[in-house]
């Protein structure tokens, strides 16, 4: 088959049921519009790192030979599976729920594929004015709904991309940060933290919190992040949980305060971004420290209630119980 026949130089074609057309048809031009669109998640799926985003690429891509040959044969009997729509609003819902919250509107981009998935969104976009177009002219479309979750999934699929580059990103950092400051020796864990050291630190912490007459959640967790300990004080606030919790894996995950993890995920510092990462169990303000032996890292002590300064306090007492 060559691959220029001159049948089209007068600005003519014709659709898959051999109908004679104008270039300029909007049906013609719906068309191109999917056209454009497979071939922009061509280009993302290309340049996209994330093995599930790429998996949803290329099915979609697979999705749209069916939706052009729906366009190019409007005669012929639909083969569009309705199942499609349901099963990107479940992959949404299910993306969305993993995801950290978006907060307003986000800049396309991040990373390349990230940035190539939201070219794709917009291509679905036009695609979709296009159908409406010949909707309008022609009748109801059952590729409209299509196409327009279409383009909200692609939406999702390149948050999803960018995010999970930014976890790598962050990961090797605190990889990287960690072997920097503790060595290979020093990251490593040292024996378990036992019942009897979690009740003393629980015991001085709340005696100190109780000294400064407020009720406060603290948390103990061991050096693989497990909680080990918890007290939450009468009159504590719920939320305090939570956050006491948070603190204390924090502490013991990174083997530092979360004081200074708030400073190292300050924008441009080691650890910016850190708090997307974790199912966001990370906690960047004061409250949280280590539990150190011997110069290894046995768990992680969380305190919440009171401001940042009383929250260390507390902590430090609690701490200050295992000599």
């Amino acid at each position: 088959m060559g691959i220029y026949t001159r049948a089209g130089d007068a600005g003519q074609t014709r659709l898959a049921d051999g109908t004679g057309a104008s270039k300029g048809d909007l049906r013609v031009e719906a068309l191109g519009a999917v056209d454009e669109l497979n071939a922009a998640l061509g280009l993302a799926l290309g340049l996209a790192e994330d093995p599930a985003v790429r998996a949803a690429a290329a099915a979609v891509q697979e999705q749209l030979f069916v939706v052009g040959a729906e366009l190019a044969s409007p005669m012929a009997q639909s083969r569009l599976d309705p199942g499609w729509v349901a099963r990107f609003e479940g992959e949404i819902d299910a993306a969305e729920a993993a995801l950290p919250p978006q907060r307003g509107w986000e800049l396309p981009g991040g990373t390349p594929g990230a940035g190539a998935l939201h070219v794709a969104r917009t291509a679905c976009r036009r695609a979709e004015r296009a159908v409406v177009r010949v909707a309008d002219s022609e009748g109801p479309s059952a590729l409209l709904p299509y196409l327009n979750r279409l383009s909200d999934y692609l939406h999702v699929l390149s948050r999803l991309e960018a995010h999970h580059a930014l976890v790598r990103r962050v990961a090797a950092r605190v990889r990287a940060g960690l072997a920097a400051t503790l060595g290979e020796e020093g990251a490593t864990m040292g024996r378990d933290l036992s019942t009897a050291e979690c009740d003393r630190m629980m015991a001085a912490a709340e005696r100190r919190a109780a000294a400064l007459g407020i009720p406060m959640v603290i948390a103990a967790v061991d050096a693989g992040g497990t909680l080990k300990a918890f007290k939450r004080m009468d009159g504590a606030l719920l939320a305090s949980v939570d956050i006491a919790v948070g603190k204390a894996y924090t502490s013991a995950a990174l083997r530092r305060s979360t004081r200074e993890v708030g400073a190292l995920a300050q924008p441009g510092a080691a650890l910016f971004g850190i708090e997307a990462t974790n199912r966001g169990r990370i906690v960047t303000f004061g409250g949280g420290f280590p539990i150190v032996r011997d110069n290894q890292a046995v768990g992680g002590l969380g305190v919440s209630g009171g401001s940042v300064e009383q929250d260390e306090d507390v902590a430090q007492a609690g701490l200050a119980a295992l000599g």
